[in-house]
């Protein structure tokens, strides 16, 4: 991605694992149209948002439970040629 930038309605999450990035883009094809690619040595899964109010942060919380369900920690993605880091919630301390 170029530095300058860049107005997008696509977030591309970054995913190591194609069994995990097919079970992220299954999930996320509920309600969200998404693309999967393969980016040398990521699995990229796309999510387009829709044109409804609040809709990233739906899709924000949708991928930080799925992180967490995985176990995976924490999560890449892109928007807006940035970079953001999605962790996965832990369990509270009883």
């Amino acid at each position: 991605m170029t530095p300058e930038r860049v107005q997008s309605d696509t977030l591309h999450f970054e995913v190591l694992d194609l069994t995990d990035a097919a079970h992220l883009c299954e999930r996320l094809a509920r309600r969200w149209i998404v693309h999967l690619a393969y980016e040398r040595p990521l699995w990229i899964a796309k999510a387009v948002l829709r044109p409804r109010g609040g809709d990233l942060a739906v899709l924000l919380r949708e991928v930080e439970a799925w992180t967490s369900e995985r176990g995976l920690g924490e999560l890449w993605f892109h928007l807006d040629g940035r970079v953001y880091l999605i962790r996965a919630k832990t369990p509270a301390a009883v």
